[in-house]
C-alpha cells in the first residue's frame, strides 16, 4: 500500500491519507468527513484489516452516502475472493485487480513446479 500511496504523492494530485496528513491534536473524525467531503475521488484499501476497521466501515460508507458511489475507487490488497467486499459496493464495483490475479497465479505455478520437481525426484 505505501507504493501506492508514494506513487499517487508523486502525481500532480492533492492526496489525503489519514496517517501521513493528520497531525497530533487534531479532530479527526472532523478532517476525515471534510476531507471526503472535498474529495474528487475516494481510494478504499481493502484488506481483511480494512474489513474489520470500524473506521474504514464509517469512512466508506460516509463517502457512499455523501459523494456516492462512483468516487469510490477499491485498491484491492487482497484476493477479493479471500477477503469480501461488502456488499453494498462489492456488487456494484469491480473489486478485483490483475496485479493480485497475477501475484495468485505466480504463487499457484511457483507450487505446482516445486510438486512436480519433488515427483520427478523420487
Amino acid at each position: 500500500m505505501l507504493l501506492v500511496v508514494r506513487g499517487l504523492k508523486e502525481a500532480p494530485i492533492d492526496l489525503f491519507m489519514d496517517v501521513f496528513s493528520l497531525r497530533n491534536g487534531d479532530q479527526w473524525p472532523d478532517e476525515l468527513s471534510r476531507h471526503i467531503d472535498q474529495c474528487d475521488v475516494f481510494y478504499l484499501f481493502w484488506s481483511r484489516n480494512a474489513a474489520r476497521s470500524k473506521w474504514v466501515d464509517h469512512e466508506w460508507h460516509y463517502a457512499l452516502e455523501h459523494k456516492g458511489i462512483n468516487i469510490i475507487r477499491p485498491m484491492p490488497l487482497v484476493d477479493p475472493r479471500r477477503v469480501k467486499p461488502p456488499p453494498e459496493l462489492g456488487d456494484t464495483l469491480h473489486f478485483d485487480d490483475w496485479i493480485r490475479r497475477y501475484e495468485n497465479d505466480a504463487r499457484v505455478v511457483g507450487l505446482i513446479r516445486r510438486v512436480q520437481a519433488w515427483m520427478h525426484r523420487g
